[in-house]
């Protein structure tokens, strides 16, 4: 029978224990990417599902989990890696959202871009001024994705048309005057683009504004100054109006050669205030008038309005198991408020949100009012009970309103008849079916469930 003395007993036991120790720090060396031996171990040797879990747990800087939100332009740059075209290329014919690679769907989480947007709303942001604007770096859908194969009809543009107008022109001249009457005579207008919430529909009016260029001495950002302005009728209900009006202005021959005549086509807006349809500017140089009877009717092309009433900062998230649409009111810039209130000091803001489906109102919330400022902060959200069946068939018009004291509210929920579209700095239109570019905020919250997407949107 073998004896051992303490000392070979100690050095066994010792023995036993190292053997296990090392056998701890081996298996805790392979499974965690914190050992500091773990650096020395071969690729091959680590765990396969170790990558998976380092992307996980990896929270670099500008970078967030799935919730948080997320910014449109990042956005972009994910489903232009991912599917290769951005999120505006995911829309059919018929603005239907299409379906992304069910490999992407179904992946694994996916780290988002940080929205900079929440960290411009400091206190030393400048008033005014306002973060990166992220339709400002869109990828229109008619541009070439990097990694898309090019289109076969990629050299031709299609022309986008506003609609036309016809008018004619006579001038009076008046015996022993310099001074003489140029008679303007709205005729009708064709074609004009539907309503964006309800294409069908559009109540149509004509500005019409007489300009005169300033001269050199009278220096100013508007290279035109206003003379006259004059205002049609509405006609309801017509793409395609007759007005039959004449308006008439006093005008030397002398100004003609430096005053122009800007035509806008409206449409009146039920629930804001009207939106351009489109423009002209006709220089009165390039008209033959004639004395005796009335020049043949000019018919031409109504360009893109350029209507820029201010820009809103906006957030959408879905939630689809509660059925729940969400909109963050975050902030509002450069409002132009000058047609609503005589003097910043008594502006009243608030932003009106109205649910609609088929053109008629369902639903209406707005904001806390914000005073004497046309650079607003609500930071507020809204939610809207939709189901996941009508997505496709709501539209959300959100508008900027100046809440005056003498403004009422009617039994149906509206703004008296005489103040309401006179209130309305500028509004937005949000939905699947919108012909704007708003489109593109619309189709990323539905292909972000439950994440805030962040997008600046002009005010019309």
């Amino acid at each position: 029978m073998l004896i051992l003395s303490p000392w070979s007993k100690l050095i066994i036991l010792f023995c036993g224990a190292l053997f296990v120790a090392l056998t701890i720090i081996v298996v805790v060396c392979l499974v965690s990417p914190f050992c500091p031996l773990h650096r020395l171990l071969p690729a091959n040797a680590r765990l396969p599902y170790e990558t998976v879990d380092k992307k996980k747990k990896k929270k670099s800087n500008g970078s967030i989990y799935a919730g948080e939100p997320v910014e449109l332009t990042k956005l972009n740059t994910i489903a232009q890696y991912d599917y290769g075209s951005p999120l505006s290329s995911f829309v059919n014919a018929d603005n239907g959202p299409k379906s992304p690679p069910p490999s992407t769907i179904h992946g694994h989480r996916r780290l988002y871009t940080i929205d900079s947007s929440y960290s411009s709303m400091s206190p030393t942001t400048e008033a005014g001024s306002r973060p990166h604007s992220p339709t400002s770096t869109l990828v229109d859908d008619d541009a070439q994705s990097v990694s898309s194969p090019p289109s076969l009809n990629s050299s031709e543009i299609i022309p986008i048309l506003y609609g036309t107008l016809c008018v004619s022109f006579r001038y009076e001249t008046k015996e022993d005057s310099n001074v003489g009457r140029m008679i303007i005579n709205l005729i009708e207008a064709r074609a004009l683009t539907g309503r964006e919430y309800h294409a069908s529909s559009c109540d149509p009016f004509v500005k019409i504004v007489l300009l005169k260029l300033r001269t050199r001495l009278r220096r100013s950002r508007s290279h035109y100054m206003t003379l006259s302005e004059f205002q049609s009728q509405t006609v309801r209900h017509s793409k395609c109006p007759y007005f039959g009006q004449t308006f008439a202005v006093e005008l030397t021959k002398s100004d003609m050669k430096d005053c122009a005549l800007k035509f806008i086509v409206f449409d009146r807006d039920k629930y804001a205030n009207p939106t351009e349809l489109g423009e002209a500017v006709i220089p009165l140089n390039d008209i033959q008038l004639n004395e005796v009877s009335e020049s043949e009717p000019i018919t031409f092309e109504l360009q893109e309005s350029k209507q820029n009433n201010g820009e809103l900062l906006l957030g959408l998230s879905y939630l689809p198991t509660s059925e729940r649409l969400s909109i963050h009111v975050i902030r509002a810039v450069n409002l132009k408020y000058e047609t609503i209130a005589n003097n910043i000091d008594v502006l009243n803001l608030e932003v009106r949100i109205l649910l609609l489906h088929n053109g008629k109102m369902i639903k209406k919330k707005k904001t806390p009012p914000v005073a004497r400022t046309n650079n607003p902060s609500f930071d507020h959200t809204l939610a809207f009970d939709v189901p996941t069946a009508q997505l496709d068939h709501v539209i959300f018009l959100i508008g900027v309103a100046h809440k005056a004291e003498a403004i009422s509210e009617s039994d149906d929920g509206l703004l008296d008849k005489t103040t309401r579209h006179d209130c309305f700095i500028g509004k937005v239109i949000l939905g699947s079916c919108v012909t704007s570019s708003a489109v593109h905020h619309w189709q990323a919250m539905l292909h972000c469930p439950r994440q805030q997407v962040t997008s600046w949107h002009v005010l019309r």
